[in-house]
This record gives structure tokens, sequence and C-alpha cells, in this order.
């Protein structure tokens, strides 16, 4: 799957520091938008997508939480993740 342009204009894929392990945070934290805008822009897939990578790379949740929310207000952008 490619990202969608908009996406990768934003940088939208990258990742945010986070508490990590020591705190029980997700080290790495990512947001994908599941508003109607950003699911009808190919969200679902892009997911879906993150999700695939991440286990493809042997992370689990603990290291990258990747989290379904709800409007992140950029709707002509989309599909949008925001850390």
């Amino acid at each position: 799957m490619t990202v969608p342009a908009p996406a990768m204009a934003l940088g939208t894929a990258a990742l945010d520091q986070g508490a990590g392990a020591v705190s029980g945070q997700p080290s790495q934290r990512l947001r994908c938008c599941d508003a109607s805008a950003c699911r009808n822009a190919g969200g679902i897939a892009l997911r879906q997508a993150l999700l695939a990578a991440r286990a493809a790379a042997g992370l689990g949740e603990d290291a990258l939480s990747i989290r379904a929310v709800g409007c992140l207000r950029l709707c002509g952008r989309g599909p949008l993740v925001a850390a």
C-alpha cells in the first residue's frame, strides 16, 4: 500500500517520543483519524498497513501504540495520522 500524498506532505507518519516502558506507557504513539472523511480517503487501509508494519518489525503494543481516534480537524488532507 502507498501512503496518500496528503499524509506524506504533512509528515503525519512521524513518531512521538512517549514516556516509555518505565511508566507503563508505550514508547511511541500514533493516532489514526477514524472520522468519515479520513475513512473515505483510505484511513482504514492506512491504519491496517501501520499495524502490519509494526508486526513485521517485531514491535508490540508496548513499543508502538496505534489507535483509531476521532476527527483531527484537517478533513481535506486525510487520511491523517498524528503523533
